[in-house]
């Protein structure tokens, strides 16, 4: 494990609570955190598993779990999808690694959602802002009103001249 992994607030809070299935899913929304890359998610998984008893069931293969597929060709957004569903089903630390070196061939191609962000050297970290927060703007509150009357005025300019013809 990487002696420097901080995990996310929401790894940690999961995890210490104790609850497996929390813990589980905290795992999940990390494997989802397009800011993460495979050491962060291997830091994670390990730094979770360390506190956690019980945390991965052993390998199984079912109809709900199919097998994963070793080669690389076959790997593409759609696998990963299904591929989460099977460890939804089967919870086990060869799945989820699995799931890291899908994740992370994804990430390196910048194929579908799965794109690579910059983070400082030396660090690896789970402390993380959501992948769903909006982007801040670099504009002033009072340019973005501006622009959003003077793009309501040019809409409805707009509007009087088609309606005016």
């Amino acid at each position: 494990m990487t002696t420097n992994f901080i995990p996310s607030d929401n790894l940690k809070h999961y995890v210490d609570a104790g609850e497996l299935s929390t813990a589980r899913s905290a795992l999940f929304m990390e494997l989802d955190d397009s800011e993460l890359d495979a050491a962060d998610l291997r830091a994670a998984q390990s730094w979770a598993a360390s506190r956690v008893a019980g945390l991965y069931e052993g390998y199984a293969e079912s109809a709900f779990a199919r097998a994963v597929d070793r080669e690389e060709a076959h790997w593409n957004v759609e696998y990963f999808d299904t591929q989460m569903v099977y460890l939804k089903m089967n919870f086990c630390e060869a799945r989820f690694l699995h799931l890291i070196a899908v994740r992370q061939k994804l990430r390196d191609a910048s194929t579908g959602r799965f794109h690579a962000k910059a983070t400082p050297a030396g660090v690896t970290r789970g402390s993380h802002h959501p992948a769903a927060s909006p982007p801040k703007s670099a504009l002033p509150p009072a340019v973005r009103a501006l622009l959003i009357v003077g793009g309501a005025a040019a809409a409805l300019a707009l509007f009087l001249t088609v309606l005016g013809k």
